[in-house]
């Protein structure tokens, strides 16, 4: 559970940090396997991004290629 915390935590800071490079949109590519975290994720900044008037996009990636940026090391460069 701490693990998730800390992933979940890295991952806000970055989609604040991507926020306020890219402006209004943010794309978050997941895979069938992730779909389901990202939509936990999502009940707990929807009221957020709602207010800011962000777009989220999600974007289908292929395991395969996910699991190949993952163990690379730079799986938040999808």
């Amino acid at each position: 559970m701490k693990q998730a915390r800390t992933l979940l935590a890295g991952w806000q800071a970055q989609v604040n940090e991507a926020r306020h490079r890219i402006g209004k949109t943010v794309a978050l590519g997941t895979t069938e396997f992730t779909l389901r975290f990202v939509g936990i994720v999502w009940q707990r900044v929807a009221e957020e991004f709602a207010a800011r008037e962000i777009e989220l996009n999600v974007v289908h990636l292929l395991w395969q290629a996910f699991a190949s940026e993952v163990a690379s090391g730079n799986p938040y460069q999808l």
